[in-house]
C-alpha cells in the first residue's frame, strides 16, 4: 500500500497540529498535582467505548481540546459499536501506550520490551451518529422495521 504524499499546505497543518499537541503536553507536565486534581474534578470521568477509564493525563488532554467530553473512541472503535464519526469532525489527540513483542528464541515465549507512547486520535460520542443498519432489523427481504 503506497503512502500518499501530502501537499505543502497539508504538511504545514500537520506540523502546526504536532506543535500545538507538544505544547499542550508540556503544559500538563508542568502542572502541579493540585492543579491537575482541579482539572480532573472539572473534567469528570472520561471513558472509552470499551468501558475503560482514560488516564488522568489523557483526560486532561481531551478536556483542554474539547471541554464536555464523556465517552471517547477511535474511528474504527466507533464503527465496531454501530456509530460513525460525522464528516468534518476533528478528533482529540491523546497518548497511546505501545510496546514491542519479541519471541525469545531459546524459550519460545513472547516477551514485551519497554513501553513507549504514540499519538492517537479519539472522538467524543457527541461527534458520532448511529449507523442506519443499527436502527433497523430486517423482517423479510422487502420490509424494514424500526426496532425500539
Amino acid at each position: 500500500m503506497k503512502k500518499r504524499t501530502l501537499t505543502p499546505e497539508q504538511e504545514a497543518q500537520k506540523q502546526a497540529r504536532k506543535e500545538r499537541f507538544n505544547e499542550l503536553c508540556k503544559k500538563i507536565k508542568a502542572m502541579g498535582d493540585g492543579e491537575k486534581a482541579k482539572w480532573l474534578q472539572e473534567a469528570g470521568a472520561v471513558f472509552t467505548v470499551e468501558g475503560h477509564a482514560l488516564s488522568p493525563r489523557n483526560t486532561i488532554l481531551c478536556y483542554f481540546q474539547k471541554p464536555g467530553i464523556t465517552i471517547v473512541g477511535g474511528f474504527k472503535q466507533w464503527l465496531a459499536k454501530g456509530r460513525c464519526v460525522r464528516k468534518g469532525e476533528h478528533g482529540m489527540s491523546i497518548l497511546v501506550p505501545c510496546s514491542h513483542k519479541q519471541t525469545n528464541d531459546s524459550t519460545g515465549t513472547e516477551e514485551t520490551s519497554d513501553t513507549f507512547f504514540v499519538c492517537g486520535t479519539v472522538f467524543d460520542v457527541g461527534q458520532t451518529d448511529e449507523l442506519e443498519a443499527a436502527h433497523h432489523e430486517i423482517v423479510d427481504d422487502s420490509q424494514l422495521v424500526l426496532s425500539m
